[in-house]
């Protein structure tokens, strides 16, 4: 009990004064009442937040809580941001400063019960992800030129443009993984649909 109350204690770090303080695994274990394993699978998923610190100390920004229970409507938006796609401090640091399109924190937002505004937030990152889909599409040359005084005409163009692909690919399924939370959220708002 006495670890556990420790564990609970916020850990100091530069970054307290934007997205934390933090806690660590076993004070999360404490206040939502888990196993460890269950803390790690949950932040896998991101059902929870997880930053990990340089020297692989995993720490969970302790807004995200809210009681012994986590931030209502935080799950869907940490859901949209796959951790191995997006980046904990990234994600963390996205919800705590102001976004344009929201004028303010969609961390705020979601304070005040307004889960669909940082959803329709995350869609304009989908949005901006076809855009930069459709930047990636562009062909790496649009002509050949000769090389080699006319010995070789061949430019290796193959891997830049798997990368574009590869980048492609994982926009798109971060695209879709949004598109599919948003259309089950519809389904819940219109049972009838």
């Amino acid at each position: 009990a006495t670890r556990a109350v420790r564990a609970s204690v916020p850990v100091p770090s530069p970054w307290d004064a934007l997205i934390g303080p933090f806690i660590r695994s076993e004070g999360v274990q404490a206040r939502l009442g888990i196993s460890r394993q269950a803390v790690a699978a949950s932040a896998a998923r991101r059902r929870l937040l997880r930053v990990v610190t340089a020297d692989d100390v995993h720490l969970y920004p302790l807004w995200q809580f809210d009681g012994p229970g986590l931030l209502s409507g935080l799950a869907p938006v940490l859901a949209l941001f796959p951790e191995n796609r997006v980046d904990g401090w990234t994600l963390a640091g996205w919800l705590r400063t102001i976004d344009p399109e929201l004028g303010e924190p969609p961390y705020d937002v979601l304070l005040r019960g307004e889960q669909t505004k940082v959803l329709a937030a995350a869609r304009s990152a989908a949005a901006s992800l076809a855009a930069e889909n459709r930047h990636l599409a562009q062909p790496m040359v649009t002509d050949n030129f000769i090389t080699s005084a006319q010995q070789e005409d061949h430019l290796s163009l193959g891997t830049p443009s798997a990368l574009k692909c590869r980048d492609i690919i994982a926009n798109s399924r971060r695209i879709l993984a949004i598109e599919y939370l948003l259309a089950a959220q519809a389904f819940e708002f219109y049972p009838g649909l």
